[in-house]
């Protein structure tokens, strides 16, 4: 009975413990809950869940989950999408008692849904702030992430996109990360 009584009280306390997350891909950061609600956004592209899923105790190596986030970009095609999965991203860290949280994205742009590089980046701001206006008790920051795999054209493409999101959001956008694949390419 102590035993148990013992584990209650961790289990409780480890919940309500404050806690900061420096290192949270968005899309690597979507719940089940979340996955199939864009599921079902898009019927037409035949995904289920289990394709975008780690389940407990199950291992994936780095190239499976660079395939999972491929299926998973197919699903977040449009500036919609992108402020749904970062409202729900930053609820479900804050749910976890997160108080600190750093994202970190690759902005992409979708010419079907007309999704810039840019309203992609606006779509992640604009989720913070309304994650923000919603009194939720974290505070919310991102890093703009630079994919190796684009070169260095689109790395410094990335670079200016930035920089006018590090001048104009007050702190919200903290700087750059470099992402993908690191056995894909050698950036340097």
């Amino acid at each position: 009975m102590e035993a148990e009584e013992q584990q209650r009280w961790k289990t409780t306390f480890y919940s309500e413990l404050p806690k900061v997350e420096l290192h949270a891909h968005l899309n690597g950061s979507i719940s089940s809950n979340t996955m199939k609600k864009l599921i079902a956004k898009k019927p037409g592209l035949k995904i289920h869940d289990q394709m975008t899923m780690i389940d407990k105790g199950k291992k994936r190596t780095l190239e499976e989950c660079f395939q999972m986030f491929q299926i998973i970009h197919q699903l977040t095609t449009s500036p919609e999408d992108i402020l749904m999965v970062t409202k729900d991203v930053i609820k479900e860290f804050a749910d976890d008692g997160v108080k600190y949280l750093e994202l970190r994205s690759t902005p992409r742009k979708d010419s079907a849904t007309g999704m810039t590089k840019k309203t992609y980046v606006e779509s992640v701001l604009e989720g913070i702030k309304q994650s923000k206006r919603e009194n939720l008790d974290i505070d919310v920051r991102y890093l703009i992430s630079i994919d190796r795999r684009g070169g260095p054209l689109v790395a410094k493409e990335t670079v200016k996109l930035a920089e006018e999101f590090f001048l104009s959001t007050e702190g919200t956008v903290l700087g750059l990360d470099l992402s993908g694949d690191p056995t894909v390419s050698n950036f340097s």
